[in-house]
């Protein structure tokens, strides 16, 4: 017997199916959504990233996530320090969300310094410039930084390195001295290393007298015969090289202080200036030391009390009588203002 479907009947074989297909499509909207709400991701609390890394694991800033990041959409600048928005996909489930978080650009590496030694040796009564035994200082991002002194350092400044450190060459031991560099963004790191003042032998009694009669010898040839250089000022001046020391002295005979050996070379050129360190201060015109000729006097002290006077060279170099132990040197002069008890205060000129 067959059944015949009236018009109600086909309806319903119209309508249920229909129903059943929303159904599956509307629940298939709602889990899309539901998947979509859910996609999301925290970042741990120490998020960042290192500046001038040429790459990162952007995996190590998440803290949690709901589903997997599958690229990333727009990424920071490692190039520039400070908080950068990147943006990723997320997907689950073949669902995909884009999430905006913000990660901060951090530079926390310290400039480095490389230095030739750690420890340098110098005999004692030597001079020795600290410096050269720095190789060089640099910022792994940011290159070479350049060198300032420590006095010169204003307030804020990045970028730089100092050298620290007294060396007293006439006493042996040893002595710190500290590289400090500050980087573009304020990283400070610290080198240091040792300067090592040696001993000079102890004569025997022997060797010391033949030095004494040695002495006496050198300095009746002084007397009879004073040395000459090449006529000029500053030839004059280097031919008393290795000259003793004695306080109060002024002449070849006796020995020269530091203002006795001023006065004596300028006198050799026919430029009279007076008998102490102290007053020489006052001879002649004040100039910069940018300014400075051959033949100029150097005058050091601390503020505006004078200890020390020299006769300049040109080319950054001076001649002095210095000391019992080291006599009449030639030195840097920048050395000498940077590793002195002294400071370079004021430079006169004598016509």
């Amino acid at each position: 017997m067959k059944s015949k479907l009236g018009p109600s009947g086909l309806i319903r074989l119209v309508i249920v199916p229909a129903f059943l297909g929303l159904g599956l499509v509307g629940g298939y909207a709602v889990e899309t959504n539901r998947i979509y709400q859910n996609l999301k991701m925290t970042l741990v609390d120490t998020a960042s990233v290192e500046y001038g890394s040429a790459n990162y694991d952007i995996n190590k800033l998440v803290d949690k996530i709901d589903g997997k990041i599958v690229r990333i959409e727009e990424d920071v600048d490692t190039s520039k320090v400070g908080k950068q928005q990147v943006v990723v996909a997320l997907e689950k489930d073949g669902v995909e969300k884009n999430v905006a978080f913000e990660v901060e650009v951090k530079d926390t590496k310290a400039p480095e310094a490389e230095i030739k030694k750690e420890k340098v040796s110098v005999a004692q009564g030597q001079s020795i410039n600290v410096l050269e035994n720095v190789e060089k200082v640099y910022d792994v991002v940011d290159g070479d930084i350049e060198y300032i002194k420590k006095e010169e350092v204003e307030e804020g400044k990045t970028n730089y390195y100092t050298v620290e450190g007294t060396v007293n060459t006439t006493k042996p031991g040893e002595y710190p001295v500290k590289v400090t560099a500050v980087d573009k963004y304020g990283n400070v790191s610290q080198t240091d290393f040792k300067v090592e003042v040696t001993r000079q032998p102890v004569k025997t009694e022997e060797k010391d007298k033949d030095q004494k009669a040695a002495e006496a010898i050198k300095q009746q040839e002084i007397v009879n015969n004073v040395p000459m250089g090449d006529g000029t000022l500053v030839g004059n001046a280097r031919a008393f090289a290795g000259y003793r020391y004695r306080s109060g002295g002024n002449s070849p005979a006796t020995g020269f202080d530091c203002s006795g050996f001023v006065q004596y070379i300028l006198g050799q050129s026919g430029i009279i200036v007076s008998r102490s360190s102290g007053s020489q201060a006052h001879d002649g015109v004040s100039i910069p030391y940018a300014s400075a000729q051959p033949g100029d006097i150097l005058i050091w002290g601390h503020g505006s009390r004078v200890t020390h006077t020299a006769i300049y060279l040109g080319g950054g170099q001076m001649m002095h009588a210095t000391n019992p132990s080291m006599g009449v040197v030639q030195s840097n002069v920048s050395a000498w203002n940077t590793h002195s008890d002294a400071r370079l205060i004021d430079v006169r000129r004598v016509k």
